[in-house]
């Protein structure tokens, strides 16, 4: 026990994410559909953009968006824009039988703020497969690395 011990000891950490490596797109989900997922895009200058899953008609929150910073396994994002629906009603089954719920009537807002809202998130569990996409824990949920460019999705 006490020679497992010393040989866990001297291994290597992991590597962390790098700030170069976070640029991009990133999923919840190991694969693409048709629409987002939620989603991270994460801009070289420092700027981020969080997408809320598209096939989810009952949401309120559409997108945030705003500053990151990446310091080891810290990544912190500012908030200074949140777009949400407001008002509206949901429909149980958007009208038609066996779909999910879904909010109509509501009214598209942008909020702004000013000083920006500070969030500290960990990452943990990079996984860098051989093949396929790169997954990390941001915050206990599991998002994949689906694109470099974060204007792929303009």
């Amino acid at each position: 026990m006490t020679v497992l011990i010393a040989v866990m000891a001297l291994a290597p950490p992991a590597p962390a994410l790098s700030a170069k490596e976070l640029v991009g797109i990133w999923q919840r989900g190991e694969t693409l559909a048709a629409g987002w997922n939620d989603a991270y895009r994460f801009f070289a200058d420092g700027t981020y953009r969080f997408h809320r899953n598209q096939m989810d008609l009952a949401k309120r929150e559409v997108e945030r968006s705003g500053t990151w910073t990446l310091k080891g396994s810290t990544l912190t994002l500012k908030l200074t824009k949140r777009i949400a629906l407001q008002g509206g009603r949901i429909i149980p089954n958007g009208g038609i039988e066996g779909a999910e719920p879904e909010l109509v009537d509501a009214m598209e807002i942008t909020q702004s703020f000013s000083p920006a809202k500070s969030q500290a998130l960990k990452l943990s569990g990079l996984r860098r497969p051989k093949s396929g996409p790169m997954s990390v824990l941001i915050a206990g949920v599991r998002y994949w690395k689906h694109r470099n460019d974060p204007r792929d999705y303009e």
